[in-house]
């Protein structure tokens, strides 16, 4: 699976016939390339280049690859002398011109240059790690003739441990397990150098302590030279690159480390790149989802505030990122035949943002909605839906809550509190301010047995009952000073009691308080009351 937008889901299919591998296009919307040609179906030959969308892959079928599941890394004892090591930031050393003294010297380093730069190119055009890691085994392969394994070890970043992702040997080799020596990786990544033996059957940094003799995975394999490099990026040991020959006759030399080496060097880009890429998709992705995490969290709210003869309603909800856990809902509740039909309001507070508290805040808009539906009484209603929480809610997320039933015709509310803060009415005539004075309880999912109580408050024309989240009250200016309860309440004192206008002036105090200062939670206001 190659993970970008521009691949299709079913891409091409590679299958296996009498005369080779056979790719072919099903019907992708970007086409398949193979040598730069889009094709349909196509028989691959040796080296062939296919390229689908950003990717680009190598056929080849000279030598056999390992499965990575059989990679391994044996335990090796610890090393004890060193001798022949190139530091990671002396790698340009051997490129160095100003360095040669004889025009022989100066072509060996301008052919290690080429290589270097060959390999750097091919490696730039890659932006998978597998495929990456092959073609870094794949040039290795050509630079150096008589390697007879080589493998790429890439750090996984989550759990730090050194993965395989890509293994190649000669055919000729006899089939079974590679082993990785545990004592030459270590000695690379530990001391960022990298490390040439001439003889590693022979060399005392891989030997056990005492009579032991050589590392076991030496000896299985019958290493007679090897190098292993570490890929560093900005001191960060991002994997390793190991290449080895059973060859007596044609022993790496200290040129080779220092290719290596550097080769090495230009491959930490090249998997820089493929990981700043990787991070640039997840967070593309991530950025898309949440564009419809956000669209689907709107739709849970009400599209309109209730039109209710004699009364008026105004509401804000504003998001400090893309989804939230800040909700509010009207639910009309059913009422007996003859009877004036009442009005549920809902205001709640998820903890935590972003993804799961959006998404227990849209479980909780059905939630409220299917219990309020069945049971009038409200201290019930949340009584009910907190034991429903408690059991179906696993994680650390609780949920405060303030669940009021508007009676109409009566002029009077129910409140009932799970630990929301508490719902204000402005008096009309003379403005004063007064907190709906309930027991307020744990948060909904806190304690499963719960109890909540309901207080039952009349309402006066030109009365307002504002509901509103701790976005309100705790919104923080530059000072990091918070705009606070006592501030709420100036503002509901100074001005006209029209819900509407009560709740533009406190959202227009809250911003000027805060001024430039980004909104860092989530705000929602509900105001209403008889007119």
């Amino acid at each position: 699976m190659l993970p970008h937008e521009s691949v299709s889901r079913h891409h091409a299919r590679l299958t296996k016939s009498d005369k080779g591998f056979i790719i072919e296009d099903l019907g992708s919307s970007n086409g398949t390339f193979v040598n730069g040609q889009m094709v349909t179906v196509s028989i691959l030959k040796e080296a062939d280049e296919i390229k689908i969308a950003h990717y680009a892959l190598r056929y080849t079928e000279r030598e056999t690859s390992s499965v990575l599941a059989d990679t391994v890394c044996q335990e090796d004892e610890p090393p004890s002398t060193i001798v022949s090591t190139v530091e990671v930031k002396d790698a340009t050393r051997a490129f160095d011109a100003t360095q040669a003294e004889t025009p022989e010297e100066l072509k060996i380093m301008h052919e290690r240059l080429h290589t270097v730069l060959s390999t750097t190119r091919a490696l730039g055009r890659l932006l998978d790690l597998g495929a990456l890691s092959q073609e870094i085994i794949n040039n290795l392969f050509e630079v150096f003739a008589q390697a007879d394994r080589g493998f790429v070890m890439i750090k996984d970043q989550r759990s730090g441990e050194l993965v395989p992702q890509a293994v190649r040997k000669r055919a000729r080799l006899r089939a079974g397990k590679i082993s990785i020596s545990r004592t030459i990786v270590n000695e690379v990544v530990t001391k960022r150098q990298s490390v040439l033996s001439s003889d590693a059957m022979q060399d005392e940094r891989f030997r056990g302590l005492g009579p032991a003799g050589p590392s076991q995975s030496i000896v299985d394999f019958g290493i007679r030279s090897m190098m292993c490099a570490p890929m560093v990026y900005q001191d960060e040991v991002l994997g390793i690159i190991h290449i080895d020959t059973q060859d007596q006759k044609a022993k790496f030399t200290s040129e080779d480390l220092d290719l290596l080496t550097g080769i090495a060097t230009q491959a930490a880009i090249a998997v820089e790149n493929v990981r700043m890429h990787q991070e640039a998709l997840r967070r593309e992705r991530m950025d898309r989802d949440l564009v419809v995490a956000h669209r689907v969290q709107q739709s849970f709210l009400p599209e309109e505030t209730p039109v209710i003869p004699g009364y008026s309603f105004a509401a804000k909800y504003s998001l400090a990122y893309q989804v939230g856990g800040d909700f509010y809902d009207f639910i009309r509740l059913p009422a007996a035949s003859g009877q004036t039909e009442n009005l549920g309001v809902v205001i709640g507070d998820v903890s935590g943002k972003g993804i799961s508290a959006a998404l227990l805040m849209a479980k909780l808009t059905s939630d409220i909605r299917s219990f309020t539906l069945n049971e009038p009484e409200p201290a019930r209603v949340i009584t009910e839906l907190n034991e429903y929480l408690s059991r179906s809610v696993t994680e650390e997320i609780f949920v405060t809550l303030l669940y009021l039933i508007l009676y109409p015709k009566e002029r009077k509310i129910s409140v009932v509190n799970a630990g929301h803060p508490p719902a204000l009415i402005r008096r009309k005539p003379q403005g004063q301010v007064q907190a709906v004075d309930t027991n307020i309880n744990f948060p909904l999912g806190v304690l499963p047995d719960t109890v909540y109580e309901v207080a039952e408050v009349p309402l006066e024309p030109g009365d307002t009952v504002v509901l509103y989240t701790d976005g309100v009250t705790e919104a923080m200016n530059q000072q990091a000073k918070q705009f606070g309860s006592s501030r709420l309440y100036e503002v509901l004192k100074a001005g006209p009691s029209e819900p509407t206008q009560v709740l533009e002036r406190i959202a227009n105090g809250v911003q000027e308080f805060v001024g430039l200062t980004p909104q860092s939670d989530d705000l929602t206001l509900v105001c209403f009351g008889p007119v």
